[in-house]
């Protein structure tokens, strides 16, 4: 009877080793690759988005020093329907949280006319943001500025009072 070589066992044993380990390297690799990916779909979905979507601040109501509530008139100029999750709106560089019930700044939107009834800004549209001051502020006198941005595109107006 033939003996087996120590050598041969080594050998045998280091060459299923090598492929179990490069089986588990091109494993993780391929994963890895596809989490690349994924995100990579995601950020392309995003940046059409971004580059569907535009908006232009219009006017706002007549808004005088005493005011503690005003509307801005915003227009969807853009290819996309908008989502209120991505909208957000500033005053006089304040946050203005988007619920219109807050002790702080808030906003609440009014439709005007919605095509579709479908409770999303589509292409076209006009929707009047309300505004909301703290409880007993007002907006004073001076130069306002009122920032609206929405999945990345933004609109600035300023009005006088």
């Amino acid at each position: 009877m033939g003996q087996i070589s120590d050598g041969g066992i080594s050998t045998g044993l280091l060459t299923i080793a090598s492929i179990g380990v490069a089986t588990l390297v091109i494993g993780a690799a391929f994963g890895m690759a596809i989490v690349v990916s994924n995100q990579l779909d995601a950020s392309a979905e995003r940046t059409a988005q971004q580059l569907r979507t535009d908006v232009i601040i219009l006017t706002t109501n007549n808004v005088t020093s005493e005011s503690q509530e005003f509307m801005v008139y915003v227009k969807n100029t853009g290819e996309a329907r908008i989502n209120f999750f991505d909208v957000d709106t500033f005053f006089d560089k304040h946050f203005v949280i988007n619920d219109g019930s807050s002790d702080d700044y808030s906003w609440n939107v009014t439709w005007l006319g919605e095509s579709g009834n479908n409770n999303a800004w589509d292409p076209t549209e006009t929707i009047a943001i309300n505004i909301y001051l703290p409880s007993g502020q007002t907006v004073g006198t001076g130069v306002h500025e009122v920032m609206v941005s929405a999945v990345g595109a933004q609109d600035t107006y300023q009005f006088a009072v």
